[in-house]
């Protein structure tokens, strides 16, 4: 069990040119609604704090969560290996807000980074 998606605050992030958030936090999954998808970050056990495999779920060097208004391209071997570095927007919104705000603008957040 883990903490309800709805009552979270995130990190807005860019993970290969999809707008997502990011939370330490392990996330309930019943708590994700629909339409929203949700994985675990595996930490790269780089220096740089970087995120390393994206997962369905992740039992060890777990980083944190992220959720997706689309589904990200999971291979065969059941992980997403992100091709650049993860931006951070430097903002913190609600999974509300994230709903609400249309992509281009949450685009805009990412690129005043």
């Amino acid at each position: 069990m883990g903490f309800d998606a709805k009552m979270e605050g995130y990190d807005l992030v860019e993970v290969d040119g999809r707008v997502c958030l990011f939370s330490y936090m392990r996330l309930d999954r019943n708590s994700v609604p629909e339409g929203i998808f949700c994985y675990e970050v595996e930490d790269s056990e780089r220096e740089d704090c970087s995120f390393g495999k994206i997962k369905e779920r992740v039992e060890h060097r777990r980083m944190g969560s992220i959720l997706c208004r689309e589904k990200l391209p999971i291979g065969a071997d059941g992980e997403y290996h992100p091709e650049n570095p993860v931006k951070m927007a430097g903002e913190y919104i609600s999974l509300g807000e994230f709903q609400e705000i249309s992509e281009t603008e949450l685009k805009q957040w990412l690129g005043r980074k």
